[in-house]
């Protein structure tokens, strides 16, 4: 084995196409006709990036993002809401904090609102809360959540039938795959077209495995001192847990 440095990833958000499309969506709503409704879906299984996704779009337009948690209340959310708008110790009652967002998000030409985690506005019961500071606003609204959420937004009917556009988040192909090994890879280390479409396959096609497998083989080819990750040959995440071995069992001596 060679003690190689660390090696350090080029980084950033590669341009994939699950970015592109959220973006298309968000440029959608921010230049719909005055009479259209503003809210657009974004949905999809986990790991296919609709967070890194929706970062991108937060960097490009100047959004607030909020990433809902699951222990979030209606209060939580609005003081959220208030703290990512720019005060810092948001105070009052909930209702006050939702006056004061709708101030400021009703400016004309403000840049959209993305709810990250969107399935928990759902269960938590506060959906109809970002329905009205859209009615209030105007301001575009991006749901993001996972393949479920549509579905789940039909028990709001009204927020429903203010949605503008719906758009699902697609599964890595061989394109992606590369952009994200070009993001990823370091220099100087090198993956056949073969190799990374054995690592998309076994990744499930989810963009957030073939990071992490890629990262993983980077770390490896690292150790032993090769630079083709295409050397790597052991097995690949893929979502599952690993299995266990079973203990032997214990002989007893009389």
């Amino acid at each position: 084995m060679t003690n190689s440095p660390e090696i350090k990833p080029k980084g950033g958000i590669a341009p994939l196409k699950n970015v592109a499309a959220l973006m298309t969506l968000a440029q959608r709503l921010i230049h719909r006709p005055s009479h259209l409704p503003g809210i657009g879906v974004f949905n999809g299984p986990s790991g296919y990036g609709k967070t890194q996704a929706a970062t991108w779009v937060q960097n490009k337009t100047g959004a607030i993002r909020l990433e809902i948690g699951d222990w979030w209340t209606p209060t939580t959310f609005a003081v959220a809401l208030m703290k990512e708008i720019g005060v810092p110790e948001p105070k009052g009652p909930r209702w006050r904090l939702i006056e004061d967002a709708i101030g400021h998000l009703a400016q004309p030409g403000h840049p959209p609102l993305i709810i990250d985690e969107a399935d928990q506005v759902m269960s938590k019961g506060f959906v109809e809360t970002i329905r009205q500071i859209h009615e209030a606003t105007k301001v575009p609204i991006l749901l993001v959540g996972e393949e479920r959420l549509p579905s789940k937004l039909k028990v709001s009917e009204r927020t429903h039938n203010r949605v503008l556009d719906w758009v699902a988040a697609q599964p890595c192909d061989a394109e992606d795959a590369r952009l994200l090994a070009d993001t990823w890879v370091p220099a100087g280390y090198t993956i056949s077209d073969a190799a990374l479409e054995r690592v998309r396959r076994d990744s499930q096609s989810k963009h957030r495995l073939i990071s992490v497998n890629l990262e993983r083989m980077t770390e490896w080819c690292r150790v032993h001192g090769v630079k083709e990750l295409d050397a790597f040959n052991e097995a690949l995440a893929n979502g599952e847990p690993a299995a266990r071995a079973l203990a032997k069992p214990v002989r007893r001596v009389a």
